[in-house]
């Protein structure tokens, strides 16, 4: 028999040596599960960290005053126009497709009674409810120099109130839950 005059062992001899070792535990490599286990570890801290990114990348960039809801919100107002002191009825089912709510919009009616619903799911900005955003839902316009085709002159004004006061911020009217809206061309 050959002997190794380093360890005095042959390749023979240390190769069984390897093997009885490795059947007895004795060696430090790693079991094929616990590679696995590593690999799935991974796996997962790979796939969180992108769902990360993800949230990150895609959630508004707003300010938090520009953030009126979270989770939601489903609020009404009261709309009421007047033009030279007549009662303009603002349409039923304005925003809405296929019927009375199959598709509809953030802002919309249901009857003619005047009533908006302004609805949205999830994250809601001050750029959701503004009333402009309602009246290009109607398709018609309204601004401080024009309401329903009515246009300021030297002779007529537009007035616009909210819960009985005047407001002079018009079309840029951010909508709020309850609010009574008062629009005049006299």
């Amino acid at each position: 028999m050959e002997h190794n005059t380093q360890g005095g062992l042959t390749p023979k001899e240390e190769y069984d040596m390897k093997k009885k070792k490795k059947q007895e535990g004795g060696e430090s490599e790693l079991p094929a599960n616990t590679s696995t286990k590593k690999i799935v570890t991974w796996i997962i801290a790979i796939v969180l960290l992108g769902l990360l990114t993800w949230a990150i990348v895609t959630s508004p960039k707003v300010s938090e005053e520009d953030i009126l809801a979270r989770n939601g919100a489903h609020w009404h107002i009261d709309l009421e126009i007047f033009i030279d002191g007549v009662p303009v009825e603002v349409s039923a089912n304005i925003g809405l497709t296929g019927g009375h709510s199959a598709q509809a919009r953030n802002m919309h009616t249901h009857d003619t009674d005047g009533v908006i619903h302004a609805e949205k799911a999830g994250f809601v900005t001050n750029d959701d409810f503004r009333l402009k955003e309602f009246f290009n839902i109607w398709n018609r316009d309204f601004s401080a120099d024009s309401i329903l085709g009515n246009k300021v002159n030297e002779e007529k004004t537009i007035s616009f109130f909210v819960d009985g006061e005047p407001n002079q911020e018009f079309e840029e009217y951010i909508l709020r839950d309850g609010a009574q809206i008062e629009i005049r061309y006299e």
